[in-house]
């Protein structure tokens, strides 16, 4: 038999089983030459692994087939039936058309020894053979089809009469072949016991039929099985990985995992470490969850966002679901087929997405945008009860406190300040907190016995020294929790900071470096350590000091190398910058032309290079007030203090109302994040004037405080003098808008209508 190997180390392999309409003759073999009984059959080929049968791949006739030396002819017997009933039709339209045609009778001689139809061929013998007597090929052709089909008595008579008309060499090969067969088979009665026997290949199909019954079988429990069950997805959509227990089988998911689940028919208990226990009951069978494309999605930790496309697809309108630990969604998908995750909206894989971005705030932000506010801080809270350390933890904290009273503040907070060793970032907003509600003694206790409970703690110390009302004693906590394992700096950099502050330059240098030398990568650090420099005027450490990898650090590079006089240098270097960009040169050149006070320059520059608060600037050193009003209530991107650059303007120029409009709204927008920014916002707001103290211990820029001063100078005009004294000692560092705010400090202005007391705020 044929056999064709296949797959690793032949493991799979074709053969041909079972054999079925077997015609059998003696014959020489075309390729051995040897007389054997030559048989043509039908079979099937199997797919077997190794001898195991598999599969049916296709019906097949086998030609001649010779048991010596196995050679045949193989013919698909889908082609060889069909070639059949072709030749049979043919043959019978000959007949029908033109009977008495030796040709015709020639073909269906032929067709029929060679589809082995030996009923039909006799017919054909004794209704033709004696009306076509005289014509050899006939004749001949006759005595090879009653040799092939073993009447070898008349094939020989057949082949004496072809002889005698002139058959020629053919039909005496063709006599004596016969005699010698028949002889053959006289001499060797067991050459007839050669022919191949009928085989059935049922057997080849019985494993193909055990499978067909097994599924079969499987398919039917399955049906009972949905009938008395459903099925459920158990999605994670935090950035942790977590455990729960879904009845009594316990589940491990990772960060936006999504897995499929069996569950019973009616009532089920989720169970997760931290949380409340929470029983549901789900009472639609599976095959209705089919019919139906009902989905039920269970989120153990009611942190998922999910988001259903309408019906279209194309992602044109959405659903979403938030804030449940069992969602029941109908028409939305079938329960077996999996949903994707998606870390953006731009993205639509299926009818219902996961949506789990990197971050804890991108699904913050995309709640609030959705109108969930509550969902947002509720979500913003179950992030950070599972991880109170999170990189997020700052933005995080202000999504899960806006809005809150003020016992929800100090109730949440409280459970992320109980945690040791500190957690920073809590214990800042809480301070912040109490110290803004006037609670600073209150502080001073807690902090004080947290440092007795944990020694060892330096950030109970850095904290401590946060609520200290006496700078002397703040700057001694920050520098003892530098000790031992320290702070990273934290508290080298609040001393600096405060210094800097109280303008006490010199002593903040030291510890600014400090706190640089201690973690080089901190922006804040290397900003007070700039700051420091450029306020003691030392030029050439600053040029050694700072690294040039941003814009900024460019500006700084070009001040510091315009102050030291070098005008030349600084100019190559700007010109050297912005060849990584273009429109970085007439920046940069601003600031060169506003540190040696060319102001018609700086404007035309800034404008030049596509600040959007050019021409506000302009028209307010043009003293055009009310065009400035209009250029600035239509920028919707302004800085919060430029408002206050206006006041400052309209005051000088006597323009009372509009400065008050401009007082209002800078005090609406000054409202930051940080303890200083927020105590500013009070000063601002306050209907009496500041000590100057509170001024000098905000923890702001430089120049923020000096104009802060100049407004709060025209505000309180009985207390005039002693803050522009103030802003003059804080207005040291030569960018916008220093030299109004030099300009202002030297002119005096009264308010006659006494619009100075803002009883609107």
């Amino acid at each position: 038999m044929e056999r064709r190997v296949f797959g690793v180390n032949g493991s799979f392999n074709m053969e041909y089983v079972g054999k079925s309409k077997v015609v059998s003759h003696a014959n020489r073999c075309s390729e051995c030459r040897r007389l054997k009984v030559l048989s043509s059959y039908a079979t099937t080929r199997f797919i077997h692994f190794y001898r195991l049968p598999l599969l049916p791949w296709g019906q097949y006739y086998i030609m001649d087939e010779c048991p010596h030396c196995g050679h045949r002819g193989v013919i698909s017997l889908k082609k060889h039936t069909r070639e059949h009933k072709k030749q049979l039709a043919l043959m019978v339209d000959g007949f029908s058309s033109n009977e008495d045609d030796p040709e015709v009778c020639c073909h269906a001689l032929q067709t029929l020894m060679v589809f082995d139809e030996a009923i039909w061929f006799n017919d054909v013998r004794r209704s033709h053979a004696a009306r076509f007597e005289t014509s050899p090929k006939i004749q001949h052709l006759i005595a090879k089809g009653l040799c092939r089909f073993g009447d070898y008595e008349q094939s020989m008579q057949y082949a004496r009469k072809a002889i005698v008309l002139g058959a020629g060499k053919e039909a005496e090969e063709l006599l004596e072949f016969c005699h010698r067969l028949k002889e053959s088979l006289a001499g060797s009665p067991n050459l007839g016991k050669q022919a191949v026997q009928p085989e059935t290949a049922f057997k080849a199909y019985v494993p193909l039929l055990s499978v067909a019954t097994f599924a079969a079988a499987f398919i039917v429990m399955q049906g009972m099985v949905a009938l008395r069950s459903h099925r459920a997805w158990i999605v994670n959509g935090s950035l942790q990985e977590y455990s729960v227990v879904l009845d009594t089988k316990s589940y491990t998911l990772a960060s936006g995992e999504r897995r499929q689940v069996k569950l019973k028919l009616g009532a089920h208990e989720l169970r997760m470490e931290g949380h409340p226990n929470h029983q549901f009951t789900y009472g639609i069978p599976l095959f209705r969850q089919l019919l139906e494309k009902h989905l039920l999605v269970i989120n153990p930790d009611a942190m998922a966002v999910l988001t259903i496309q309408d019906e279209a697809g194309d992602g044109g309108g959405s659903t979403y679901c938030f804030g449940q630990k069992v969602h029941g969604l109908s028409s939305v998908g079938h329960p077996l087929f999996s949903f994707n995750k998606k870390e953006n909206e731009a993205e639509v894989n299926s009818r219902v997405n996961l949506f789990r971005p990197q971050t804890h705030m991108a699904v913050v932000d995309r709640l609030n945008q959705l109108g969930f506010g509550a969902g947002a801080q509720e979500y913003a809270r179950r992030a950070l009860a599972m991880n109170p350390a999170t990189a997020e933890v700052v933005p995080l904290l202000r999504g899960a406190l806006d809005g809150a009273t003020d016992e929800e503040v100090a109730s949440f907070l409280m459970t992320g300040c109980s945690v040791s060793p500190a957690l920073l970032p809590w214990h800042l907003h809480y301070q912040d907190h109490f110290l803004l509600a006037g609670s600073g003694n209150r502080l001073l206790r807690e902090y004080t016995a947290w440092c007795k409970q944990h020694p060892d703690d330096p950030a109970g110390f850095y904290l401590l020294g946060r609520v200290m009302e006496n700078h002397t004693d703040a700057r001694k906590f920050f520098i003892h929790s530098e000790k031992g394992q320290g702070m990273g700096g934290l508290g080298y950099h609040a001393v600096a900071s405060d210094l800097v502050a109280h303008g006490e330059y010199g002593q903040a240098l030291a510890y600014a470096q400090k706190a640089v030398a201690a973690d080089p990568a901190n922006d804040d650090f290397r900003n007070v350590c700039e700051q420091t420099l450029m306020a003691l005027r030392n030029y050439d450490v600053l040029l050694h000091s700072t690294p040039v990898d941003s814009f900024e650090a460019a500006s700084l590079r070009v001040l510091s190398l315009t102050l030291a006089g070098y005008h030349r240098e600084a100019e190559e270097f700007a010109i050297d910058f912005s060849n990584r960009s273009p429109q970085w040169l007439s920046a940069l050149n601003a600031v060169r032309y506003y540190a040696v006070g060319n102001t018609d320059a700086y404007l035309g520059l800034i404008a030049e290079a596509g600040d959007p608060s050019a021409r506000f600037r302009q028209l307010i050193h043009a003293g055009q007030i009310p065009e400035a009003d209009m250029e600035l209530t239509k920028d919707e991107n302004h800085a919060w203090w430029e408002h206050l650059v206006f006041y400052c303007a309209a005051m000088q120029q006597k323009q009372f109302d509009l400065a008050q409009l401009h007082y209002e709204k800078a005090v609406d927008e000054v409202g930051g994040n940080s303890l200083s920014e927020r105590r500013m916002a009070g000063l601002l707001a306050s209907d009496t004037p500041p000590e100057l103290d509170q001024i000098t211990g905000l923890h702001v820029d430089a120049s923020e405080k000096a104009l802060l001063c100049m407004a709060l100078g025209h505000r309180f005009p009985g207390q005039d003098a002693d803050f522009r004294k103030l802003a003059r000692k804080y207005n040291i560092f030569p960018v916008y808008p220093q030299l109004l705010v030099r300009q202002w400090s030297r002119e005096v202005v009264r308010d006659p209508a006494g619009l100075s007391s803002l009883e609107a705020l």
